[in-house]
């Protein structure tokens, strides 16, 4: 009853070792192949291949081959420029106004609301020195604004005169030292002393923000309801400072979002600055914002306490940092505050 089943066992044995010979063979045929090809080529080969082969530079090749490596680096690219030939590329002419400041064509990219009742225009100010289309950046804020009733005016922030992190621009006397400078010196480094926006370009900066919010201003002109302003980062603290000395028309409304300056002796005054301006503000800081933000946050609180301020608030946005998902919960933090105010 076990012959067939001990015949079976003995056929898989065979057709096993017979596919093993098999595959050894065919190894060794290609090794023998390869062996005489490689002897072929190398009796073939004229005597001064070598001598051309080692004179190519493998520079000159790639430049051959890759004609882009000519081309000038992506951070000599001025970002302002960047910015305006991606809006001019990417949408139409009637979806953004021009006009020059100080030289420099800037573009106001105006979105229309998508209620019948327009409730007014927010300005919405990105960052210094970042692009205001990115995903990361406040043009996340413009759908959901535009479905609440507000027209929208997508504003980039001026990068004129404000480097921060050039050395060309810090006193070498207050640069914040090295790990080994700490490790040779024994003189405390004062923390007040670490100054990163020069005076000069600071205020030439200022000026160049205030003149562009009064350009803006005449355009909100052309359409009805209040005058919302939303800012983030430096923009939001340099447009405090503005809006506190009342040196150009006043917004109905300031959205300050994660206002800082990268320098202690701007950056201690913004609590004040924000206090002291006449519109109601709502503050919102992240907790993943850097330490320049959230050092002033308890003192923003208590400055516009002591200022009696009316209808400011204070929220902190929880989770990640800042993305499409963090502004959909910074627009409904924007709507409960301006609904509780009656707009």
């Amino acid at each position: 009853m076990n012959t067939p089943f001990h015949l079976t066992i003995c056929l898989i044995f065979g057709l096993l070792l017979s596919s093993v010979a098999f595959a050894q063979e065919a190894e060794d045929t290609q090794t023998e192949q390869d062996t005489s090809s490689a002897s072929s080529t190398e009796s073939s080969s004229p005597p001064n291949a070598t001598s051309d082969a080692t004179s190519t530079s493998p520079t000159e090749d790639l430049s051959q081959r890759n004609p882009r490596l000519d081309l000038p680096p992506p951070s000599v690219i001025e970002l302002a420029k960047q910015q305006n030939n991606d809006i001019k590329r990417y949408m139409d002419a009637d979806h953004y106004r021009k006009f020059e400041i100080n030289g420099v064509e800037q573009l106001l990219v105006i979105s229309e609301s998508h209620t019948a009742l327009t409730k007014g225009v927010a300005v919405i100010v990105a960052e210094t020195g970042t692009n205001s289309l990115s995903r990361h950046a406040l043009a996340e804020l413009v759908k959901p604004l535009n479905a609440t009733g507000w027209v929208t005016v997508l504003l980039p922030a001026p990068t004129f005169a404000f480097e921060p992190i050039k050395g060309k621009n810090l006193n070498p006397e207050k640069i914040p030292p090295t790990l080994e400078d700490k490790a040779t010196t024994k003189q405390p480094f004062p923390f007040e002393d670490r100054e990163q926006i020069p005076d000069s370009d600071f205020t030439t900066h200022e000026s160049h923000m205030t003149e562009l919010m009064e350009r803006v201003v005449e355009v909100s002109n052309n359409y009805p309801g209040f005058f919302l302003v939303v800012a983030q980062g430096t923009s939001a603290a340099w447009l405090s400072k503005i809006y506190a000395e009342q040196t150009i028309s006043q917004p109905d409304a300031l959205v300050a979002i994660s206002p800082y300056w990268p320098d202690y002796r701007y950056n201690k005054q913004l609590p004040k600055w924000l206090a002291r301006v006449p519109a109601p503000v709502l503050d919102i800081y992240n907790s993943w914002d850097n330490a320049w933000i959230k050092k002033t946050a308890p003192q923003r609180v208590i400055e516009a306490e002591k200022a009696l301020k009316l209808h400011y608030r204070q929220r902190e946005i929880v989770g990640q940092p800042y993305d499409k998902q963090q502004f959909l919960y910074v627009a409904k933090e924007i709507y409960g505050w301006l609904t509780h105010m009656g707009w």
